[in-house]
């Protein structure tokens, strides 16, 4: 298939094989027409290559974002209080700690233990 460049090239070979009079009324227009479509398709072109740079640059931004995200996912513990049923994350290393985490929403322990346990 023919580029739009080409397309526009091949009328224009036509229009000076044709030897259109730019003093008439019909070869002003015909040979302004020749121009605006030769300034369009170059604007045309030009925005195709911006759009695959973007879409490249998209693609790039999309991989590190799962990276991110995978990687967060197995950062945080995730815990659901008993109490409120709010859902809170916790990174894994201020379980260990001997204060008892404690649910941003209502304020009470996260992690009951069992009485029967005791």
């Amino acid at each position: 298939m023919n580029t739009l460049k080409e397309k526009v090239a091949y009328l224009q070979g036509l229009a000076e094989g044709l030897k259109l009079d730019d003093s008439s009324k019909e070869g002003k227009i015909l040979l302004g027409v020749l121009e605006l479509l030769s300034d369009m398709s170059q604007t045309v072109s030009e925005l195709e290559e911006d759009v695959e740079e973007l879409e490249d640059y998209v693609d790039c931004i999309d991989d590190d974002l799962a990276a991110l995200e995978e990687d967060e996912d197995d950062d945080f513990v995730e815990i659901v209080c008993p109490h409120c049923g709010e859902t809170v994350y916790f990174d894994p290393d201020c379980l260990d700690d001997e204060d008892e985490p404690l649910c941003p929403s209502c304020g009470k322990a996260l992690l009951e233990e069992d009485e029967d346990a005791q």
